[in-house]
């Protein structure tokens, strides 16, 4: 089973000084939306792209956010 890893998520967000609502505005998507996964709604698969695009981030980073091992 795989999960959103919030708190890295949020950690990338800090590490780049980057709120919901500028998050949201660089991904082209309403905060409500951002907002809503990060409180542990399953992203869809356009989210996740536009994610990785407007964070900038690395696939293995990517791999390390949205689709984490739920060891339960």
């Amino acid at each position: 089973m795989y999960y959103v890893n919030i708190p890295e998520l949020r950690a990338e967000m800090g590490r780049q000084n980057l709120s919901i609502s500028a998050l949201s505005r660089k991904m082209g998507v309403s905060r409500e939306t951002v907002n809503n996964v990060l409180k542990g709604q399953n992203p869809t698969y356009p989210f996740i792209c536009k994610s990785i695009e407007a964070l900038g981030i690395t696939k293995t980073k990517a791999l390390d956010i949205f689709f984490a091992a739920k060891l339960t």
